[in-house]
């Protein structure tokens, strides 16, 4: 009885060993760089829907004219206090972003969806205000910002395939959903990268957008 308990626990102290070094490895430059190359497919898919929305958002821009405007209505930044401010928009584009990923169990439909949106919205951004008001008061944050996005759709594509590879292998291969969580674990670890990467990108996006992109632009405006 002794021993099947020393046993368990030896077992249990090795799952949490394996697990540790599993995470760990995560933050190794090999690693990150191998998650970039291995998902370069998905992540120029990403890029590839965004710009499409934002064509269409530019070209069309009649026709989401009303529904864009009202959605930029109710975008309620606090605009009075630099923390605040930050705060405020960090939490509500890591919200988004989150979701996105969270989404992919809905095989990355909603999530597109949600990349289209935004696409749509910056092409009628374009379509009505000048493009070096644009490039000059959302470049600062938005060159972090942005690709916060791509890899939060990154991340929605790895979670589908990660629930197509469960299902498929639970009810067409007869593995049990432990075995399959085990051998998926490559995936697990990106999903936890990329949640990663994007909550590190929206932080500094938020720092630079609340403190930072408005004097920036100002300042420039002003020598223009």
């Amino acid at each position: 009885m002794l021993i099947d308990k020393y046993n368990y626990y030896l077992i249990r102290f090795s799952d949490v060993h394996m697990i540790k070094e599993e995470l760990i490895s995560i933050f190794s430059k090999k690693y990150v760089k191998d998650y970039f190359i291995r998902n370069r497919n998905l992540i120029l898919l990403g890029i590839i829907i965004f710009i499409i929305s934002i064509i269409v958002g530019y070209v069309y821009n009649d026709v989401f004219r009303n529904i864009m405007l009202e959605a930029m209505k109710n975008m309620n930044i606090p605009l009075d206090n630099p923390i605040d401010s930050t705060v405020a928009l960090f939490l509500n584009n890591i919200r988004v972003n989150l979701l996105m990923i969270l989404l992919g169990f809905t095989f990355s439909v909603i999530s597109v969806m949600v990349l289209f949106v935004n696409g749509i919205l910056i092409g009628f951004i374009t379509s009505i205000v000048p493009g070096h008001i644009i490039f000059l008061y959302t470049f600062p944050h938005g060159i972090f910002e942005i690709p916060a996005l791509f890899l939060a759709m990154l991340g929605s594509f790895i979670v589908t395939k990660f629930e197509i590879k469960i299902l498929k292998g639970i009810f067409q291969n007869g593995k049990t959903f432990k075995g399959e969580l085990h051998d998926s674990r490559l995936m697990i670890k990106d999903i936890i990268l990329t949640i990663i990467l994007v909550t590190v990108l929206l932080c500094i996006a938020a720092i630079i957008e609340a403190n930072f992109t408005l004097t920036i632009g100002n300042f420039i405006m002003s020598l223009l």
